[in-house]
């Protein structure tokens, strides 16, 4: 299994780089990342962030829930869920998904999310209602 998601977080890296890809809004209908609004005392606020790239030959969908866990200060419980589609011929491939949880630590003056269980970082943008993950950039969308 670790693997896969070796592989998956670098060929999403990989594939996010690439300068033909264009950034998809995965999910219309929602608010843009601009419009949520953060109480001052709290830059940082679990919630749901999502990104998407189409290629060439493939869409790639991420969405990254962070939760707060019950009575623990600064302790999150991340879930991250990526689908994957070729979209190597005219007919519709199958989405093919993995699923991956961690928990972490958020740190208020380096607005980080360190992993406790497993080596993930996850850079939080306050101000732009984003989170980074291996440089790719996921907006908040609730």
């Amino acid at each position: 299994m670790l693997p896969i998601i070796v592989a998956s977080l670098l060929f999403v890296a990989v594939g996010c780089s690439s300068s033909s890809a264009k950034l998809n809004t995965p999910s219309p209908g929602l608010p843009a990342p601009g419009k949520l609004y953060f109480p001052p005392d709290n830059p940082f606020i679990p919630g749901k962030y999502t990104t998407a790239e189409e290629g060439k030959f493939y869409t790639v969908w991420d969405t990254i829930i962070i939760a707060r866990i019950s009575h623990q200060q600064n302790k999150f419980r991340v879930s991250r869920t990526t689908a994957f589609q070729k979209n190597t011929t005219d007919t519709d491939q199958t989405i093919e998904q993995e699923h991956t949880e961690w928990f972490g630590l958020y740190d208020d003056v380096s607005q980080a999310l360190s992993g406790i269980n497993r080596n993930i970082d996850l850079r939080c943008l306050p101000a732009r209602q984003q989170i980074s993950l291996l440089g790719i950039v996921y907006n908040r969308v609730e």
